[in-house]
């Protein structure tokens, strides 16, 4: 009896590697990397989920009158994002962005599709991912969607934009083919 209770139990993790492989990850192993990559964005000042005018201010204050400083160019671009700027993709070259993605290691920005396609194409290349417009290594965990919340706004008042990692609240991959197939 105890050799089918084994035959089972590997059936049963075989099973659960097919509908999604995270479910079979060592729990140390998960555990160990969500906390190098919590440790990773509070050092960088990331969350899952941020309020673009707290990331502005936050950029702005570390931002002095120099052009070198790295966090100029990240001010910059959530500057415009707040102020809705059109800007253009520069996988597809359309303007305004589909679903505007922003990196968040050099903060350029590209259709949310167009870039995770990218990026694709590249690690099945076996490449490191890399910024199309600076060619700095970046990876999944450093997208950020740029999320606008127009609910109980008046015609005067602007939406309030936030920026949510990309794949946070993702689905599995049965639920995505189910909707898909709807």
């Amino acid at each position: 009896m105890k050799s089918f209770t084994s035959i089972f139990a590997q059936i049963l993790r075989l099973r659960q590697s097919c509908c999604h492989p995270i479910l079979v990850r060592n729990k140390d192993v998960v555990a160990d990397e969500e906390e190098a990559g919590a440790a990773a964005d509070l050092a960088a000042g990331l969350a899952d989920d941020m309020d673009l005018n707290v990331l502005i201010e936050h950029f702005s204050a570390d931002t002095s009158e120099t052009e070198t400083n790295p966090n100029a160019f990240g001010a910059h671009v959530l500057g415009q994002i707040r102020d809705e700027e059109a800007s253009e993709c520069p996988i597809c070259s359309e303007e305004p962005m589909i679903e505007q993605t922003v990196t968040g290691g050099c903060w350029h920005s590209a259709c949310k599709k167009c870039l995770l396609d990218y990026m694709k194409h590249q690690t099945d290349r076996h490449k490191v991912p890399t910024c199309p417009n600076c060619r700095a290594e970046i990876n999944y965990r450093d997208l950020f969607e740029v999320v606008r919340d127009d609910s109980d706004l008046d015609m005067f008042q602007k939406p309030r934009i936030s920026l949510q990692r990309v794949g946070k609240n993702s689905s599995s991959a049965k639920v995505v083919a189910l909707i898909s197939a709807l």
